[in-house]
């Protein structure tokens, strides 16, 4: 029906509603609850948490997340959504329908936008680097355009959003420009996917050690060239749990399960 919801959770949603009785009017009034519930989901698709009706808030409550194999964020900005939607174009490779669906999601700042005056960083160094020790940042250069400079503060705030509406077994986040090329994914970590990091908290990306003065001591993932979190890292980003964070995997040259905070402090540093 829509791209986080089947027909059977909006038909179970408006059931939570409704006792069904026979006849013309219950008919009549099951089928305006499901426009109504399908709207409202609609709504919820385009718009951040802090922005939903009541009405809206409730129905996502009642129908609950979309199972889905795996979600893939492109950040990227509205001058650049042609990029964005080639991308789509990528995962016809990978099923739709089901459980086993592979959803595409664009993230600019019509959907998550910046509050006006916050996308310049005035107090980086002569260096470009806003904070000691961490990428290099053109956020205070006049020339940048506005969806690029609010695009680092997106990837938390897209996760927060999808995870409301879909239950994934992983999250693949990257740049606009980064292609996903699924069949290989799938060929390569399909089995650690449905394995140890759906098991464990693992997150796969770009691993950026530690340097003296940095915010993260323990380092973290660059975002651009993307990372994969798989379901049990997800499911621990929704909780209020203290976290136990396992050590570093002893195959350094291949799945390596770093702690979950690497991509909080990276997240968050560039909120």
């Amino acid at each position: 029906m829509t791209c986080s919801l089947t027909f059977g959770m909006a038909r179970l949603g408006v059931h939570k509603r409704q006792h069904m009785k026979i006849g013309v009017k219950s008919i009549t009034s099951y089928r305006m609850k499901l426009l109504s519930a399908l709207l409202h989901r609609r709504l919820a698709e385009c718009v951040e948490q802090s922005r939903w009706h009541a009405d809206t808030e409730r129905t996502v409550s009642q129908m609950g997340r979309r199972r889905v194999y795996g979600l893939v964020a492109w950040v990227g900005s509205v001058a650049r959504r042609q990029v964005s939607r080639d991308q789509h174009t990528v995962l016809r490779q990978a099923p739709y329908h089901g459980s086993d669906a592979v959803v595409g999601w664009s993230v600019d700042e019509d959907m998550f936008p910046c509050r006006n005056g916050t996308t310049r960083c005035y107090d980086s160094d002569k260096n470009g680097n806003y904070l000691p020790a961490m990428p290099l940042t053109l956020l205070h250069h006049p020339g940048c355009e506005v969806g690029w400079a609010c695009g680092q503060r997106r990837p938390l705030r897209a996760l927060s959003h999808m995870t409301l509406l879909y239950d994934a077994s992983f999250v693949f986040l990257a740049d606009d420009d980064s292609f996903f090329n699924f069949p290989l994914f799938e060929l390569k970590f399909g089995e650690s996917v449905r394995g140890e990091m759906w098991r464990s908290p693992v997150i796969l990306g770009n691993y950026l050690s530690p340097r003296p003065g940095q915010l993260s001591p323990k380092g973290f993932f660059l975002g651009g060239a993307g990372y994969v979190i798989g379901h049990a890292a997800l499911e621990r980003l929704q909780t209020k749990e203290m976290l136990d964070f396992p050590p570093p995997h002893p195959r350094g040259d291949q799945l390596d399960s770093k702690p979950l905070i690497c991509l909080l402090l990276e997240m968050l540093s560039q909120a």
